[in-house]
């Protein structure tokens, strides 16, 4: 089994995941992520264990901005990728792509 934290160096919770570890005798991988961080399949793996980011999300965190914005995506419904529908007058899509105006 290959077992990862994922932390900061100065954060206690870290440093108490590793002493667990360490005194039990279990090997562990550190990533610090405040120097590395997580790449987007690790993170991939990490929502879908834990059934979703919003899991991952402390409520109580002082970052009030980051915490509003993750409230909106968590609310706002996925923009399509594509629009199938056409207009009445004309055989051509309404829109081309989600990211531009029809």
């Amino acid at each position: 089994m290959n077992i990862q934290i994922f932390g900061t160096n100065k954060s206690f919770d870290t440093k108490k995941a590793q002493r667990w570890f360490k005194e039990r005798g279990i090997r562990f991988q550190m990533i610090d992520m405040k120097e590395k961080g997580m790449s987007r399949g690790e993170f991939d793996n990490v929502c879908r264990a834990v059934g979703g980011w919003a899991k991952l999300v402390d409520e109580n965190a002082k970052d009030k901005d980051t915490l509003a914005l993750l409230k909106m995506a968590r609310r706002e419904p996925a923009r399509p990728t594509s629009c199938s529908r056409t207009s009445s007058s004309s055989a051509s899509p309404l829109c081309a792509t989600a990211d531009r105006p029809p």
